[in-house]
């Protein structure tokens, strides 16, 4: 049965980037909320050693970087395409970040690892290409909005029968001690609430686009779902994550149509902290967790600053931290059975690549700012979409911060290059008429 929906998968991919490769976008996006697709194929072994157990999300990956690649070779716009990209900031910024990275396999640790995590990233760049290539004049840049949102509400019916049973429907591991955390269709509860503050962010952008008095009360029920869910996962990161991202949005949107639902999420977010003794009990071990020495977060920021303080030039190699941890530094391990690998990315980044790498990081969100400033001066609704697609990338940040997974995330990639599509498209005035939300009011 796995090699059978295996085919009907392929099938599926290859018509929509036969006929309708920007239908892919859409696809990832909902893809990227089913990593218990993994159980759905068979596995691979030269595969997933390579690039990982094979998911809905990695298929419709390739599927996109194959359809623009084909489209590259053979149609002379997507080719003319490919070079404004090159010419972009943002893009000079990945490509310098992966040539450090690629750069630290002489001094790595763990040359295999190295190799493995090199391949990887140049996947998610291609992506980045692809995503951009197919996007252009072709994708309403507020789908991408409108699907996650979606994608988050029809998660509820499972959230709300794992919390109501106490069963989860895959992954049981991850009801761990005295708490019962809801993890939907994710491996780990902290990636799911991940997903819902992006669903969050979405259902914001969306309100704000709409002069629709229906649409807008609809939006807000919908809110209090995906804010009830993101409740019941019981991750602290998520909630702070939800925090961060909505300061920005207040900032950025500084507007009263935006007070009621930034109101609502700050009433519920501070209500279930406070209201909930298992989640008040949770937040108030953040301090145990980072300063006790027997927490696994302080040992993993130790090892991880140790590390560039002893490779500052290019550190340990990329993709080498938890081999480093483990032969060079593990009087760090004050927990027996805890954790080797790293759960913050720039401690990962910091250790792997050292200060070349940490530079080339800081380089590329300087580069995101600068194309969001860009952005400030087209259409109002240009730069809304826009805000909303950096509200989603500093939503993966602020969370890899805590669980990691930043670079490895496919909607990481999708985030940044509908930004720079926003800003390569917006010298296009009809791109903008044709995409522009009709119910938008200025």
């Amino acid at each position: 049965m796995t090699w059978l929906f295996l085919f009907l998968t392929l099938i599926v991919l290859i018509y929509l980037g036969s006929y309708k490769p920007q239908y892919l976008i859409i696809v990832l996006l909902g893809a990227a909320a089913l990593e218990i697709s993994k159980q759905w194929y068979p596995d691979i072994p030269f595969l997933s050693s390579a690039l990982g157990l094979v998911t809905l999300s990695r298929l419709t990956s390739f599927a996109i970087i194959i359809a623009a690649f084909v489209r590259v070779l053979t149609k002379r716009e997507y080719l003319n395409h490919l070079k404004e990209i090159l010419l972009q900031p943002v893009t000079w910024t990945i490509l310098v970040f992966f040539l450090i990275a690629v750069g630290s396999y002489p001094h790595s640790y763990d040359k295999s690892r190295t190799i493995v995590e090199g391949l990887r990233l140049l996947v998610f760049i291609a992506l980045y290409f692809s995503v951009i290539l197919l996007a252009r004049r072709k994708l309403n840049p507020l789908i991408p909005f409108q699907v996650v949102h979606l994608v988050g509400l029809g998660l509820a019916p499972i959230t709300i029968y794992e919390k109501i049973t106490g069963k989860l429907i895959w992954m049981d591991v991850n009801a761990l001690g005295n708490y019962f955390r809801v993890n939907a269709t994710f491996v780990d509860p902290n990636i799911f609430a991940r997903y819902l503050v992006l669903a969050i962010a979405a259902n914001l952008v969306l309100q704000y686009v709409t002069n629709s008095v229906m649409q807008r009360r609809l939006y807000l029920g919908s809110l209090l779902i995906l804010l009830a869910q993101l409740v019941i996962t019981m991750s602290r990161g998520g909630l702070l994550t939800l925090a961060v991202v909505m300061l920005f949005l207040l900032i950025m949107l500084r507007s009263r149509e935006i007070i009621l639902p930034m109101g609502i999420i700050g009433g519920v977010g501070i209500g279930s902290v406070l209201l909930n003794p298992s989640m008040l009990q949770r937040f108030l071990k953040i301090q145990q967790d980072l300063t006790s020495i027997g927490s696994e977060r302080l040992y993993l920021i130790k090892v991880g600053l140790r590390m560039f303080q002893d490779y500052p030039l290019w550190g340990v190699g990329l993709g080498a931290f938890q081999t480093t941890f483990l032969t060079r530094y593990i009087d760090y391990k004050t927990v027996g059975d805890g954790v080797t690998l790293s759960h913050n990315s720039l401690i990962t980044v910091m250790a792997e690549l050292g200060c070349l790498g940490l530079i080339s990081f800081c380089l590329f969100f300087l580069s995101l700012i600068l194309m969001l400033l860009k952005l400030a001066k087209a259409v109002r609704y240009t730069f809304i979409l826009g805000i909303g697609y950096f509200s989603w990338i500093l939503t993966i940040f602020t969370s890899s911060l805590l669980e990691a997974r930043f670079l490895e995330d496919p909607l990481l990639w999708v985030s940044v290059a509908m930004l720079v599509s926003l800003a390569i498209n917006s010298k296009d005035d009809n791109f903008v008429v044709l995409h522009r939300n009709t119910n938008y009011v200025n």
